[in-house]
C-alpha cells in the first residue's frame, strides 16, 4: 500500500495528460447467453427469445490473437468476469485458464447468478484444480431477503439456488461473496440482510441501480435510487465493517458527480462478448474491437486517448460495478485508506473513531473536488 501511494502524485500527473497507465483490472463479458430473469436486465430475456448470436462471442483463438502485446496484461491485479450466465458457456473454463496466464498475478473473480449450483461447482472446481483455489472468487448474486430477492431476479427459484451454490462452493473452500444490486425495494430490507451475511463471513457488495436516461430505457425507473434514498443507505454504510467505498456511494447519490478522480480508461477497460473494448461499463463510447486490431492499437490510439480526455475532465460520473472498482483503484483511495484504517488501527482506535476520521477526510476530499 505504501508503494501505491508514493506512485500516486505520478499517476494523477499521467492522468491530467490523458496518458494510458499500467493496467490494474480488466472486465471481460464471457457471454451475453444467460438464464436469468432479471428485472433490471434483458439478457434472460434476449437468450430467451434467441436474440442472441452465440457466432457472434469471441472464440479462444481469438482472444489469443486480439489481447496482444502480452506485456500490458502481465501486472493486472483483478479479472472480473461477467455475463450474461459466465457458467453457462461451454469453454469458460479453458478462456478463463488463458486469461490467468495472460495475467499470471490477477484474482480470477466469476460473477453469477447462482442458478446452477452444481454446475458452478463442478467448473469452478476444475479451474481451482488448474490456478488454485486462493486465485479465484465467486461472487454470487442476492438481492435481499428471499421474497424481495426472487422478485428482482425474475425467479421463485433464485434465493434457494443462490444460497445452494454459495453453500456447496464454501464446503469446497473456495473464496465466496455476495452481490446485491441496490433498489428502492430492497434498500430497506439491507441492513438486516448484511448483518446476516456477515455474521455468516460472507463478504457483501453493493452496485445501485441507478437511471442512466437513454441507457436504462425498458428498465423499471421507479426502483432507480435518488437523494432521498440516502439516508437509509448511510445507515447501510455503517453496517459491519466500515467502507470508504460505501460512504464515497452515498455522497454520490446526492451530488450525482465524479467524486474521485475515475481511472476507467486509464488503468482498466472493458471487454465485451463480440470484441468491442470500452473504457468502463457505463460509459458508452466504443474505443474498437480486438478482431478489427490487436488491443495495444486500440489502447494507445486516437478513440481512447479522446476518452481518457473526457473522463479526466469529469464529463460522466456513475455508480456500476465498474464505478465501484474504479473508486478502489484510485491512487487516492488507498491514501485515504491508509489513514483511516492502518494508521487508527495501530493504535486501536474505537470502530467509531475511524468512523468519524474516515467521514472527515471523505468530505473533505469530496469538497476539494467540487470547488
Amino acid at each position: 500500500m505504501i508503494h501505491q501511494i508514493l506512485q500516486t502524485p505520478i499517476l494523477l500527473i499521467k492522468r491530467a495528460l490523458a496518458l494510458p497507465l499500467p493496467l490494474s483490472i480488466f472486465g471481460y463479458e464471457i457471454t451475453k447467453v444467460c438464464n436469468g430473469s432479471c428485472i433490471y436486465c434483458d439478457y434472460g430475456r434476449r437468450t430467451i427469445d434467441h436474440l442472441i448470436d452465440l457466432q457472434d462471442q469471441l472464440t479462444l483463438e481469438e482472444l489469443h490473437k486480439g489481447l496482444k502485446p502480452p506485456s500490458l496484461f502481465k501486472n493486472i491485479k483483478e479479472v472480473h468476469i461477467t455475463g450474461g450466465e459466465p457458467y453457462l458457456r461451454k469453454d469458460m473454463v479453458a478462456i478463463i485458464q488463458f486469461l490467468a496466464q495472460l495475467s499470471p498475478k490477477a484474482l480470477i473473480q466469476i460473477n453469477t447468478n447462482g442458478l446452477t449450483p452444481n454446475l458452478t461447482l463442478r467448473k469452478t472446481t476444475e479451474l481451482g484444480d488448474l490456478l488454485g483455489s486462493s486465485r479465484l472468487l465467486i461472487s454470487v448474486s442476492l438481492d435481499g431477503p428471499k421474497d424481495i430477492n426472487n422478485f428482482q431476479r425474475g425467479s421463485v427459484m433464485h434465493y434457494d439456488q443462490a444460497m445452494k451454490t454459495i453453500c456447496l462452493l464454501r464446503e469446497n473452500e473456495f473464496n465466496v461473496a455476495a452481490s446485491s444490486v441496490i433498489t428502492k425495494m430492497n434498500l430497506p430490507k439491507m441492513k438486516s440482510f448484511h448483518n446476516s451475511l456477515f455474521s455468516l463471513g460472507i463478504p457483501h457488495y453493493l452496485n445501485l441501480f441507478q437511471n442512466y436516461g437513454s441507457r436504462s430505457q425498458g428498465f423499471p425507473e421507479e426502483l432507480a435510487l435518488g437523494p432521498e434514498d440516502v439516508k437509509l443507505f448511510e445507515e447501510l454504510s455503517c453496517v459491519g465493517d466500515y467502507s470508504l467505498q460505501r460512504r464515497f456511494l452515498s455522497i454520490y447519490l446526492q451530488d450525482q458527480r465524479q467524486l474521485l478522480p475515475c481511472f476507467g480508461g486509464f488503468n482498466s477497460f472493458t471487454l465485451y462478448a463480440n470484441g468491442d473494448v470500452f473504457p468502463c461499463g457505463p460509459l458508452h463510447y466504443r474505443l474498437g474491437n480486438i478482431r478489427e486490431q490487436p488491443f495495444g492499437s486500440i489502447w494507445l490510439g486516437p478513440r481512447a486517448k479522446k476518452a481518457r480526455k473526457y473522463i479526466r475532465q469529469g464529463l460522466c460520473h456513475c455508480t456500476d460495478c465498474f464505478q465501484t472498482k474504479s473508486i478502489l483503484m484510485t491512487p487516492l483511495f488507498s491514501l485515504l485508506k491508509f489513514l483511516s484504517w492502518e494508521v487508527t488501527g495501530r493504535y486501536s482506535c474505537r470502530v467509531s473513531l475511524r468512523k468519524f476520521i474516515t467521514d472527515k477526510l471523505v468530505e473533505m476530499l469530496c469538497r476539494t473536488r467540487k470547488q
